[in-house]
């Protein structure tokens, strides 16, 4: 969901200001979700994916375990920190997060940590 659309929403009473941490915690989570693919026995990372979204998949990520998201909110925005992958090590990863977010209209800063 695209932040215009979130404001929208709250001003028409749908949602309250408060529900953007649950909202932005889901639509980061889906943007991770988007980097697997389900099979038989589970899921597993989508390395054509990967390479279309320009990813190093050397970064130091643990992507057998799935990757997650938590939301915090700041004075100038929101921090994302991507569960699941070392701190300060994943440009590629942090960059895929963010230009989407920013695209959509959240104000966001990504990093990963462990």
């Amino acid at each position: 969901m695209k932040k215009e659309r979130f404001d929208y929403l709250v001003n028409a009473g749908v949602y309250n200001r408060e529900d953007d941490i649950v909202i932005l915690t889901d639509i980061t989570n889906g943007l991770l979700e988007a980097l697997y693919k389900p099979t038989l026995t589970g899921i597993r990372i989508d390395t054509g994916r990967i390479r279309k979204f320009k990813i190093d998949r050397t970064e130091p990520v643990n992507w057998g375990g799935g990757l997650y998201a938590t939301v915090d909110k700041e004075a100038d925005g929101y921090l994302i920190t991507v569960e699941e992958a070392a701190p300060d090590e994943c440009d590629t990863l942090c960059d895929y997060v963010e230009k989407y977010l920013t695209a959509w209209g959240w104000p966001v800063k990504v990093v990963t940590e462990w």
